[in-house]
């Protein structure tokens, strides 16, 4: 049976722990604060947003995951591409 070490004065223990909370500070503050939004959608793709988010395997998406990685790749479509594109939804 391990015994565990009694500690004589805790407040001690606690005053001289060596804690840097700064590293945590500095991500909280790096990170940006999420809003919560409202939009319109179709249930037949609040559904595919539903199956994307399950399709990595080793890693469940969240809804909000699959909007932010769609809006990357819509950066990437150039001006001509992407009115395509909402063109062909508009009309579907």
């Amino acid at each position: 049976m391990i015994k565990k070490r009694q500690v004589k004065d805790e407040k001690t223990f606690i005053d001289n722990a060596d804690i840097d909370y700064t590293v945590k500070k500095e991500k909280i503050s790096q990170k940006e604060k999420t809003k919560l939004y409202s939009f319109s959608l179709e249930p037949s793709i609040s559904e595919k947003i539903n199956e994307l988010s399950y399709k990595p395997r080793e890693l469940r998406a969240a809804r909000s995951d699959i909007i932010r990685a769609g809006v990357k790749l819509l950066e990437k479509l150039s001006e001509p591409e992407l009115e395509a594109l909402i063109k062909d939804i508009k009309t579907t």
